[in-house]
């Protein structure tokens, strides 16, 4: 929900008339009852939003559809008063359910809308800002807030998770000593950046019991199928990720099964790719490998992913879990073909007999007489024609390292890489993990794939 903000005429009144006032006379004592004066009116509106927002989170947690309307400005369009409602079902502790037992509303420990800061204001929109005049509005505000939350309590009684703090800016509106809530990024033209798991009608969870603790499946209408065969399908994900990577992570995860392709675009942030290829996708809010912290992980699968075979399933399912294990040891740019590649092996493992059986592009690639290319970022998009063959060639890669150095110098390579903080210390860390550069372990691999396909 990323805004880009300007500032506001009063504030810039306000520096202007402090610039003027000091070139014609350095009284500090004016100067100091300006900016005063500016705070003042800045103090009364976070005060008044500030109020707002307790009685927004209040009905949105614990209220009704009436409670909701009340703080909900006339000019708010249906969009967005369906946006809040949408929210209130799924977050309120006082909705009626007639869900089995077993799928239970999600439950948040944290939940709260505030005033954040900002370096300066963006303008509402002239066409809603003479509306909201003509309304009899004495103010209308791009208020800068944010929204901390954090999963936890009942429903999800083994996910407690960090609070996650993201940019949810509202336009609101003040009569008199009242504010109303106008709208949303809508409002402004923008679409929203992400979405949270509140944003869809109908969300529901189930816990899953995984490694020393519980995981959580969240699902949309038309997918409880799909979330009834991840649950059954975690506990072993879970150990075959821990076997290869070890315990030293949660050994749980919050995964989402989602009923239509918009769910996944907004939750998984994915803009304008073509998510018709792709099964699930790993996110995060925010990552910060130095200090080993990292908010909002959540796997997302797609429709389409309801259609896989359940070992298939399976197999995306640890290889989505292993980014999950590994996260606090990958930096965010580090390669795809590492990254990829050992996640992938990760979840093939023992599901295959023949390189053909994970790999037949490159094996047909590598049959025609073509050199194996080692996989560019790029070639990893979604919408990448050569997607497939990148995740094939960098499954190979791993594949090959644990078969020719041992899975031990695999997990260094990893490690060592991912973690690296420029391409001088990779370079080094690929020749302490497998003995040799790059460029010799590149080759290697090359004549390696030859071998497996007979080309």
């Amino acid at each position: 929900m990323a805004s880009r903000w300007l500032r506001a005429p009063v504030v810039l009144c306000g520096a202007l008339l402090l610039a003027s006032c000091g070139a014609q006379t350095p009284d500090s004592s004016r100067n100091a009852t300006t900016s005063t004066t500016v705070d003042v009116f800045q103090q009364q509106r976070t005060d008044g939003v500030t109020a707002l927002l307790h009685r927004l989170d209040r009905a949105l947690l614990r209220g009704t559809p009436a409670d909701l309307a009340a703080i909900v400005d006339p000019a708010a369009s249906p969009e967005f008063r369906r946006s809040l409602q949408v929210m209130q079902d799924n977050l309120s502790s006082i909705t009626p359910r007639t869900d089995a037992e077993a799928r239970q509303p999600l439950r948040y420990k944290t939940f709260e809308h505030y005033v954040g800061a900002a370096d300066a204001e963006e303008l509402v929109p002239d066409a809603v800002a003479a509306k909201l005049t003509a309304q009899g509005s004495s103010d209308s505000w791009v208020s800068p807030v944010r929204l901390r939350f954090a999963l936890g309590g009942v429903g999800v009684p083994g996910l407690d998770e960090s609070p996650i703090d993201i940019e949810a800016p509202l336009v609101v509106a003040r009569y008199d000593d009242r504010w109303t809530l106008v709208g949303d990024l809508e409002v402004l033209h923008r679409p929203p950046n992400g979405a949270g798991l509140w944003s869809f009608p109908g969300v529901r969870a189930t816990a899953a019991p995984t490694g020393t603790g519980q995981s959580v499946v969240a699902s949309y209408p038309g997918a409880a199928e799909m979330a009834a065969r991840l649950v059954a399908l975690l506990p072993a994900a879970v150990r075959a990720v821990t076997a290869f990577w070890g315990d030293r992570w949660p050994q749980r995860a919050l995964v989402i099964a989602t009923g239509s392709d918009q769910e996944f675009a907004a939750l998984a942030v994915s803009g304008g790719a073509d998510v018709s290829a792709a099964a699930a996708a790993t996110v995060y809010t925010t990552l910060d490998v130095p200090n080993h912290a990292v908010t909002g992980q959540r796997i997302v699968f797609t429709p389409a992913a309801s259609r896989l075979a359940t070992p298939l399933l399976a197999v995306v399912l640890r290889h989505e879990l292993s980014h999950v294990a590994v996260r606090l040891a990958t930096k965010p740019d580090a390669p795809q073909w590492l990254t990829e590649g050992v996640a992938e092996y990760v979840g093939r493992k023992g599901t295959y007999v023949r390189f053909e059986d994970v790999a037949p592009d490159l094996a047909v690639t590598t049959r025609t007489g073509a050199a194996p290319a080692w996989p560019t970022d790029q070639d990893f998009a979604v919408d990448s024609q050569r997607a497939s063959l990148a995740y094939q060639s960098a499954w190979s890669i791993a594949a090959f390292v644990a078969q020719r150095y041992s899975e031990d110098a695999l997990r260094k390579l990893y490690l060592g890489v991912a973690g690296a903080a420029d391409d001088a210390a990779a370079a080094a860390a690929i020749r302490d993990a497998v003995g040799v550069p790059q460029p010799e372990l590149e080759r290697q691999w090359r004549a390696w794939v030859r071998k497996q396909t007979g080309g």
